[in-house]
């Protein structure tokens, strides 16, 4: 049976396992009582012989150690505390430190959500699952050292403006939105075991001015980097395959990046905005440059075409102003009218070896000119 009772402690231990995308579930059932007194913590005892820390006073200040076991009045049972419940912390933003024991197996959903004053919290190797968004907008958090129990980063530490350094265990394969927003972070190192840098996994980390990307990742997904302002250099692995929608977009400070011969899809808008990015070179897998890929690129002077590209489509060159020269493959079957709208410096291209001017391919009749109808 689920019960909730108050505890009087100045301490606080929690122990967790640490796994980032599951939600904690509780006990199944459950008897409720008020805590009114401000000193109080509120766990929830379950049959099973655990307990869920569920809730602290906000009002409460400074550092808090959560007990591994605490007894329950009512019975005289001792419980072995296993779980942060969600929100149980979210908003306590007096907080300094946080000490877990290593009873704790799961932090829920938000449980230190917006705990800005919170500098230190060590995490146990007992953690297995931290859940979605548990330490988002602790923005006083400076480091954070993950246990090698852990196997998934998804969404946990958005926002946490002044994190700087953090580390990722060898247990993790991917990382998702985890570290969004992290405005002050300056580098990380991705262990080996991670095969996806999951969708906005580093968005808006501003600060970040390079970054290894290890041989096992297969896919740059989503947004991955996107608004990494601070970035100027990224060495991309043989073993990527896919570099999705926006993956680099806004990075403004990338001057040069090269594309293994092993990606096949670049996605649209990938490198748009990427402002100080002076040549490319597609590689022959790829087949077609979409939408957007990199439209405000304005210092983009060389681009070189991959012998198997079939299509650019709409916007893909935008507003890169200072393109000239562009090498397009004789493999070429569709340019789009709009492809390259905007470039003002762009005179003309080179398709399969042959000069073709601009107005060829603004009025779409490139490839009459190829095959001298004009």
């Amino acid at each position: 049976m689920k019960r909730y009772s108050k505890i009087i402690s100045t301490v606080v231990k929690i122990s967790l396992s640490v796994m980032l995308f599951v939600n904690l579930v509780g006990c199944s059932s459950s008897e409720k009582r008020d805590v009114s007194d401000p000193h109080f913590f509120k766990f929830e005892y379950c049959d099973d012989g655990t307990a869920i820390v569920v809730d602290y006073a906000a009002e409460n200040k400074g550092a808090i150690t959560i007990p591994s076991e605490v007894e329950y009045e009512y019975d005289a049972k001792t419980y072995s505390v296993t779980s942060i419940g969600e929100n149980a912390f979210s908003g306590c933003s007096g907080l300094t430190s946080i000490e877990i024991p290593d009873s704790v197996t799961s932090i829920g959903e938000r449980a230190f959500s917006g705990c800005s004053g919170l500098t230190s919290i060590e995490i146990p190797d007992s953690v297995t699952n931290i859940g979605f968004w548990a330490f988002e907008d602790c923005s006083g958090l400076t480091s954070i050292e993950i246990p090698d129990s852990v196997t998934s980063i998804d969404d946990a530490f958005q926002r946490c403006s002044g994190l700087i350094s953090i580390k990722i265990p060898d247990s993790v394969t991917s990382i998702r939105e985890a570290f969004s927003g992290c405005s002050g972070l300056t580098s990380i190192e991705i262990p080996d075991s991670v095969t996806r840098i999951g969708a906005w996994a580093f968005q808006n980390c501003s600060g970040l001015t390079s970054i290894e990307i290890p041989d096992s990742v297969t896919d740059i997904e989503d947004g991955a980097f996107r608004g990494c302002s601070g970035l100027t250099s990224i060495e991309i692995p043989d073993s990527v395959m896919r570099i999705e929608a926006d993956a680099f977009r806004g990075c403004s400070g990338l001057t040069s990046i090269e594309i293994p011969d092993s990606v096949t899809y670049i996605r649209m808008g990938a490198f748009s905005g990427c402002s100080n990015l002076t040549s490319i070179e597609i590689p022959d897998g790829v087949e077609k440059i979409e939408t957007s890929t990199f439209e405000g690129c304005d210092r983009l002077g060389n681009v070189k075409l991959g012998s198997g590209v079939t299509s650019i489509e709409e916007s893909a060159f935008v507003n890169c102003s200072r393109l000239r020269n562009v090498e397009i493959p004789g493999s070429i079957m569709n340019i789009d009218v709009s492809a390259f709208v905007d470039c003002s410096d762009l005179e003309k291209v080179t398709i399969g070896g042959v000069e073709v001017e601009m107005w060829y391919i603004e009025t779409d009749s490139w490839k009459e000119f190829l095959r001298g109808s004009y």
